[in-house]
C-alpha cells in the first residue's frame, strides 16, 4: 500500500513510499520506476522534496530517523536521528535546513546533519509542518492547534486553536465514566481538575 506521494518541484519526478519500506521514484512522462531507495526498517510514511528538487527526505511510521537522499546520485547522504518518533518533515524555502516534528520541532542543518535549534511549545505530537511564502513555519499539533513560527528567532508568532467538540466541559467529579471514556472526552476538550489544582 502506498502511504504518500510527492512531486518534485520540476514535476518530472514523482516519489512514493509504501508498506514495503521503500521509496520509489517515477518518471512522470513515461510512468517508469527509475529508482528504488531502501534502508528504512519500517513502513515509509512521510516524504518531502527540497525546493531545488535535488534532495528527498523520508521517514517511517513511528520511526526515529529521517533519511536524506541525493536524487541524482541515488544514495542516502545523511540520517537524522531523533530520540522519539517523527511525525512530520518539511524543508525550509531556501533549502538550507529541514524541520522535523516530534513532541517538539527541531531544525536540522543539511550540511552538518546536526540539530541547531529546537522550538518548544507543543505538548503533543506535531503532525504537520509547512512553510508559507514568507518563510514562516506552520505547525499543527495532534490536538488541532496551529502555531506560526519565526525560525530565525525561534519565537512563536501566534497560536490558532480550533474548539474541539467538548472544549471546556468540566467532568470533574462526574461518575459512571470508564477510564477510556474519560480520556477520550479530555482529548476532545473536556477538562478535569485534580485535588492539587486547589479549590473548585
Amino acid at each position: 500500500m502506498v502511504h504518500k506521494i510527492a512531486f518534485s518541484p520540476t514535476d518530472d519526478i514523482l516519489a512514493s513510499c509504501s508498506t514495503d519500506q521503500t521509496v520509489r521514484l517515477w518518471d512522470t512522462h513515461t510512468g517508469d520506476c527509475i529508482n528504488i531507495f531502501e534502508g528504512h526498517d519500517a513502513q515509509v510514511r512521510y516524504l518531502a522534496f527540497s525546493p531545488d528538487g535535488k534532495l528527498l527526505a523520508s521517514n517511517g511510521i513511528g520511526g526515529k530517523e529521517i533519511k536524506i537522499w541525493d536524487i541524482h546520485n541515488s544514495r542516502c547522504i545523511n540520517t537524522l536521528r531523533h530520540k522519539t518518533s517523527v511525525w512530520s518533515i518539511a524543508f525550509s524555502l531556501d533549502g538550507k535546513f529541514i524541520t522535523s516534528g516530534t513532541e517538539k520541532i527541531q531544525l536540522w542543518d543539511l550540511v552538518t546533519g546536526k540539530c541547531f535549534k529546537i522550538l518548544p511549545g507543543h505538548e503533543r505530537s506535531v503532525r504537520a509542518l509547512d512553510f508559507d511564502f514568507r518563510g514562516r513555519l506552520i505547525s499543527c499539533e495532534e490536538d488541532g492547534s496551529i502555531k506560526i513560527w519565526n525560525t530565525n528567532s525561534g519565537n512563536c508568532l501566534t497560536t490558532i486553536r480550533v474548539n474541539r467538540p467538548y472544549e471546556g466541559l468540566n467532568i470533574t467529579g462526574v461518575t459512571g465514566l470508564t477510564k477510556m471514556q474519560r480520556n477520550t472526552l479530555k482529548k476532545l476538550g473536556a477538562i478535569e481538575k485534580s485535588d492539587r489544582d486547589g479549590p473548585k
